[in-house]
């Protein structure tokens, strides 16, 4: 029993002491759900309208078949 112990301590200490050593990214977005209350809000203000980066004209319009 005594050498089980020993294996299961040898086996478990590196895990824990990775989660200890474990640090926040350097990002806008450091953690999932964003920060530490797991809001999942951005840090960033949305206000105003948003730029139109692509349009499509259609050269004629589209039929659709009636059942």
């Amino acid at each position: 029993m005594r050498a089980f112990r020993l294996v299961f301590f040898a086996a478990v200490f590196p895990v824990l002491v990775g989660v200890v050593n474990a640090q926040l990214a350097n990002s806008p977005w450091p953690m999932f759900q964003h920060d530490l209350n797991h809001t999942n809000q951005s840090p960033y203000n949305a206000t105003g309208e948003p730029d139109l980066k692509r349009s499509l004209q259609q050269r004629r319009s589209v039929k659709r078949n009636e059942i």
